[in-house]
């Protein structure tokens, strides 16, 4: 897939830069916009008001993106707000909920809940100390 080629790419680039330039501290990759857990193109984007049609790019980006990282020995924290974002946390070798619905954060309950962002910012800097 080409989405999943340019995921490799920049994350290769990242390595490259880490080498060659000093230590990369983070990488943000935001990957979102999903219709079903997949990028999405939009066909007839405002066909009077309304998405007329989509055409799916790559089912489960978020997480292909962050094997993508983890393959070339980076480590992933990863935050989501639903349960498209699922497949990533899981991948992550630290996943966080931030504002999910209550019935979400209660069938994965292994991800810990985040209220607000100095909270989330919190967990992801202990979760990074110790990995």
């Amino acid at each position: 897939d080409a989405e999943l080629a340019q995921v490799h790419l920049a994350a290769e680039h990242c390595a490259a830069t880490r080498e060659s330039r000093g230590t990369v501290v983070g990488v943000k990759l935001i990957v979102d916009g999903t219709i079903d857990g997949c990028t999405a193109a939009t066909i007839n984007p405002y066909a009077d008001g309304t998405v007329a049609d989509y055409r799916l790019r790559m089912p489960d980006q978020k997480r292909c993106a962050v094997e993508a990282f983890k393959a070339l020995n980076f480590r992933v924290l990863a935050a989501g707000d639903s349960y498209n974002d699922t497949a990533m946390l899981a991948a992550a070798d630290a996943g966080f909920f931030i504002h999910p619905p209550p019935a979400i954060a209660a069938q994965f309950p292994q991800f810990p809940v985040h209220a607000d962002l100095p909270s989330l910012r919190a967990s992801i800097d202990a979760a990074a100390a110790r990995l």
